[in-house]
C-alpha cells in the first residue's frame, strides 16, 4: 500500500475512531471531519487543518480505496474502507486508530485510550492485538527502541513508512526529562468551560515540570455528562480528561505522582477503584478517595483532582 502523509492519516484514523465513538453521527461530514482532526484533545499533534486541506486528503485517499462518499444523503458525507482494504477488525482497528491520532503509546496507553472503541481485557490482550499487526502483511505497527530510563515500550503505526527513531528518540527525551536548571515557566491549559473566566481556573497548569489538574468531572465532547448512573463510565471519563490535558502539556501517565477521588455515594468505591486500577495498577501513585455530600452537578457520581512530576515516570 501506497504510504500516507500526515494529513491523510490524520483523516483517516477520525474516521475510524468516530465510526465506532460516535456512530449516530457517521458517515462524517466534511466539516464535521475537520473538526475531528482539529480537536484539541485526544490528539498528538494538534492541527489546524482547512476544510480544503481536509478535502484534498479524502480525495487521495479515495483513490486509494480507502474511504468512499456515503450515498443517501443530501450532504457529502465520507466512510472509511479500512476493513475491506486492510482486513482489520475491531482490535486491531482500535489500536491503529489510537497510533494515528495520538501517536507512539505504550500498551497501557493503548488500553485506556482505545477502549472507547474496543475493550480489551488486560495487558496480554493488548499486546496479542499488537503482535497481529505487527506480523500482518504487510506490517502496521512496530515496536519502538525503549529509551534508556523509561520502563515501557512503544509502539508506533507503519501507514507512513518506518518512523524516524532519532525524531522520536529526541522528541521523547524532551517530553520526558526535565529541563536543566529551575525554569519557572508557566503554561495553562483550557477546559473550554464558558465559566473559566468568569471563576477564574483552568483545566490544568504546569509550572516548571509540575503539573496539577483541576477537579474534573465526567463531562463529554458535546459539554453534557456522560456515563448517567454509571460510575465506572464516569470515573474513566475524568480520568482520560486529566490524562489528555496532562499529555498536552508535555508529560505521560506514569508522571502522576497524586490522585484524589471524591465519591457522591460511598459505596461506589470499589468500582471506581477498579477503574483507577485500569489506569495506574504499575504507577502506583499516591491516592485518596472521599466521600462528599454533594457535587455541583447532581448527574455527577465523582470527581477527580490529579498531579504530576514530568520526568519522574523513569527507572
Amino acid at each position: 500500500m501506497k504510504e500516507l502523509n500526515d494529513i491523510q492519516v490524520r483523516v483517516l484514523g477520525c474516521l475510524m475512531e468516530k465510526k465506532e465513538t460516535t456512530p449516530d453521527q457517521y458517515p462524517l461530514t466534511l466539516n464535521a471531519l475537520r473538526n475531528a482532526c482539529n480537536q484539541k484533545s485526544s490528539r498528538s499533534p494538534v492541527t489546524n487543518y482547512s476544510e480544503g486541506d481536509v478535502g484534498h486528503a479524502l480525495r487521495e485517499l479515495e483513490s486509494l480505496g480507502l474511504v468512499s462518499e456515503a450515498w443517501g444523503s443530501r450532504v457529502a458525507r465520507y466512510e472509511h474502507k479500512v476493513p475491506q482494504v486492510i482486513g482489520l477488525h475491531s482490535p486491531g482497528m482500535a489500536l491503529m486508530a489510537t497510533l494515528m491520532l495520538r501517536g507512539p503509546q505504550t500498551l497501557g496507553e493503548l488500553k485506556n485510550h482505545s477502549h472507547r472503541m474496543h475493550a480489551f481485557d488486560d495487558l496480554d490482550d493488548v499486546q496479542y492485538a499488537a503482535q497481529k499487526l505487527a506480523t500482518h502483511e504487510p506490517p502496521l505497527v512496530i515496536a519502538l527502541p525503549r529509551l534508556a530510563g523509561l520502563k515501557e515500550e512503544r509502539f508506533a503505526h507503519l501507514l507512513s513508512g518506518e518512523p524516524d527513531i532519532a525524531e522520536y528518540e529526541s522528541l521523547a527525551r524532551k517530553s520526558n526529562v526535565p529541563a536543566a536548571g529551575p525554569s519557572l515557566a508557566r503554561k495553562n491549559i483550557s477546559s473550554g468551560s464558558p465559566y473559566e473566566s468568569v471563576v477564574g481556573f483552568s483545566r490544568a497548569v504546569r509550572v516548571g515540570n509540575t503539573v496539577v489538574v483541576s477537579g474534573t468531572g465526567p463531562i463529554g465532547p458535546d459539554g453534557e455528562t456522560v456515563g448517567q448512573g454509571d460510575i465506572a463510565t464516569q470515573m474513566r471519563r475524568c480520568l482520560e480528561i486529566s490524562l489528555e490535558a496532562l499529555e498536552e502539556l508535555g508529560g505521560h501517565r506514569q508522571d502522576v505522582i497524586r490522585t484524589r477521588t471524591y465519591l457522591k455515594h460511598r459505596e461506589d468505591w470499589e468500582a471506581a477503584s477498579h477503574v483507577h486500577g485500569e489506569f495506574f495498577s504499575e504507577i502506583r501513585p499516591a491516592s485518596t478517595m472521599l466521600q462528599v455530600a454533594s457535587m455541583i452537578d447532581p448527574d455527577w457520581l465523582v470527581e477527580t483532582e490529579m498531579d504530576a512530576v514530568i520526568g519522574s515516570g523513569g527507572d
